[in-house]
């Protein structure tokens, strides 16, 4: 949650920008779908408001089951708009499927990294952002084989960079977690020290 208003931001500015670029070779049609991910950025920023790391940790088990299964519904749903207006544009529109394209791999990209702390949702997000589009944008074009495999193994590429940052993510908070039991700990030999000395120094005046 800490990263959803960095990718909404990311979101909404790459939707602005194909959209921009989609109207000027006449899909007019794509403002009424930038409307559409512009409100469910909107209802995902409403929904993770006064949801933070420490509300989070000292929520139930349910409670944080139910804040990761919103966060992923949201992240699924903006995916699949992503792709719907895929099949609308006609392989005529070369300059528009590149451009799309160039978003497309930049928002797995981000992703990957963003999303490094949740394994499964990333992992779909990435599927859902490249796999269809590696077929659905490319199949008509003369060189679509071609480019069709290239999405695909980008997506494979995205799909390792996503597990290891996965893992680099996971390993950085389980030391976290450790240097601050570690740190209890010290506190507490320290106030017992801080203890024992201080029962010494009285017996000793005695």
């Amino acid at each position: 949650y800490g990263n959803l208003p960095t990718l909404l931001v990311m979101s909404v500015v790459a939707s602005l920008g194909a959209a921009v670029v989609l109207s000027g070779a006449g899909y007019t049609w794509i403002w009424f779908w930038f409307s559409g991910l512009i409100f469910l950025n909107l209802v995902r920023f409403a929904l993770s408001r006064g949801v933070s790391a420490e509300k989070i940790e000292q929520a139930e088990i349910a409670a944080v089951a139910r804040y990761r299964r919103t966060y992923a519904i949201g992240l699924y749903a903006s995916a699949a708009l992503w792709v719907a207006p895929l099949s609308l544009v006609g392989p005529e529109s070369v300059v528009s499927i590149y451009t799309l394209a160039i978003i497309f791999s930049a928002l797995a990209a981000g992703g990957s990294g963003i999303m490094a702390a949740l394994l499964r949702e990333g992992r779909t997000y990435i599927l859902i952002m490249l796999g269809p589009a590696s077929v659905i944008m490319f199949r008509d074009l003369g060189d679509g084989t071609v480019l069709m495999a290239l999405g695909l193994v980008f997506l494979a590429v995205m799909l390792v960079v996503h597990d290891r940052n996965h893992k680099v993510t996971r390993r950085a908070l389980e030391l976290a977690i450790e240097n601050r039991r570690l740190v209890e700990e010290l506190q507490s030999v320290n106030v017992g020290l801080e203890d024992t000395v201080a029962k010494r120094t009285r017996q000793l005046a005695n």
